[in-house]
């Protein structure tokens, strides 16, 4: 390979908030300026212990309109593990 780089995106962001579930693909979420986060409802993440319709009203709510995709990127992009801003 030649110039071969990895692209940021909300992959790697720290606002970013990652869902796995055992037979899902990963969903992304951003949380910059977002209220505190409900528990998601994933049995693979150990939040699924206490599932209620307030519990999932909450996260419906929640996580609505700040689903992502992994591999884009916008202006508040912040590098998960340095805090570089590199986009």
């Amino acid at each position: 390979m030649i110039n071969y780089i990895n692209q940021t995106g909300c992959h790697d962001c720290a606002h970013v908030f990652v869902r796995s579930e055992h037979d899902d693909l990963d969903r992304f979420y951003c949380t910059r300026n977002a209220p505190p986060r409900p528990p998601c409802m994933s049995v693979g993440m150990g939040e699924a212990g206490n599932i209620t319709t307030e519990n999932f009203k909450a996260w419906n709510e929640w996580s609505g309109n700040r689903q992502v995709e992994p591999f884009g990127t916008c202006d508040a992009y912040q590098n998960r593990e340095d805090g570089t801003v590199d986009v």
